[in-house]
């Protein structure tokens, strides 16, 4: 019986030359390859998903061959392979316990283990005799962080986007990634683009993951908050129910908001805030420089 193609993983293929124009390279020396006792381990495992006639079968992932058994955020999913091979594959069970201990009918299936992006798949021949079988995943971690003229920032206002590496034109591996949590993924070079707010600070670097360890990026952006307030005069009060855009020296937008006070991460550079109240409309320019927050008053007069 032949399995073709079986867990197949679909990418999306960056492919945006302009953008990869305006990101930076800079990053901070991260503190990689810190030896990983197991910082996914811990917590409870689950009742085991026992299946009540057949072989007993206890399974276990790792990450590497020197690390230790994972204990949770393990998800195994057991195929039954079918003698029609027209048939394909039969979902025997899926279960979240990191070290199910299940019991089969003797035949041929196909195992899967899945810890976040990094996945290990095996035919497994079960007979009379009882298996107890380990699954290396080759995984590792990363943790994101950022910061701007060596001030961190909040992780909240950051996310990140990985792609097969090194250099942009690879595959799409995970969107809004969170800054300061644990992304599992299959060792091997990564592109790493990181958002600062949600306008057009960006920086991306090239990481490498290696199994069993953990790698800790900062990513060092060049931008600032901006507050933009329209006012009839300087020092007054802000005028409410303004429309703004934010362009770039070239007149391309690049944040648009309405309100009082409305405030946006911008990467260093220059910029014009066009604002729009009542029919009338009003402008200003300005300029970003890294950790340097500002507010810009737009007068109507």
């Amino acid at each position: 019986m032949h399995l073709l193609f079986f867990f197949a993983v679909l990418f999306a293929v960056c492919a945006s030359n302009s953008a990869h124009a305006q990101t930076s390279y800079e990053i901070a020396p991260p503190s990689i390859n810190m030896p990983l006792s197991n910082p996914f381990q811990g917590g409870e495992t689950e009742t085991p998903n026992a299946i009540d006639l057949g072989t007993s079968v206890k399974l276990a992932a790792l990450l590497s061959e020197t690390t230790p058994i994972l204990t949770r955020d393990v998800i195994w999913r057991i195929y039954s392979e079918r003698a029609d091979e027209q048939q394909g594959l039969s979902l025997v069970t899926e279960t979240n316990d990191a070290q199910p201990q299940l019991r089969l009918p003797p035949g041929n299936y196909v195992i899967n283990a899945a810890f976040g992006r990094a996945t290990v798949t095996r035919r497994l021949q079960i007979g009379n005799v009882p298996i107890n079988d380990r699954f290396i995943l080759n995984a590792g971690g990363l943790v994101l962080g950022g910061a701007v003229d060596k001030q961190a920032i909040a992780n909240a206002k950051l996310t990140a986007t990985v792609f097969t590496g090194p250099g942009p034109g690879g595959m799409l591996v995970l969107e809004s990634a969170h800054a300061g949590q644990i992304i599992r993924l299959p060792e091997g070079d990564y592109y790493v683009i990181s958002r600062y707010g949600d306008a057009n600070a960006m920086l991306a670097a090239d990481i490498s993951i290696q199994s069993g360890m953990v790698t800790e990026a900062t990513m060092n952006h060049r931008a600032a908050q901006v507050v933009l307030k329209l006012a009839n005069e300087s020092g007054g009060e802000a005028i409410a129910n303004t429309t703004w855009s934010v362009l770039t020296p070239g007149g391309d937008t690049v944040k648009e908001m309405i309100g009082a006070f409305p405030s946006v991460i911008l990467q260093q550079g220059e910029y014009t805030a066009i604002a729009r109240n009542e029919g009338r409309t009003f402008n200003a320019n300005f300029t970003v420089e890294p950790g340097k927050d500002l507010e810009i008053e737009v007068l109507t007069q």
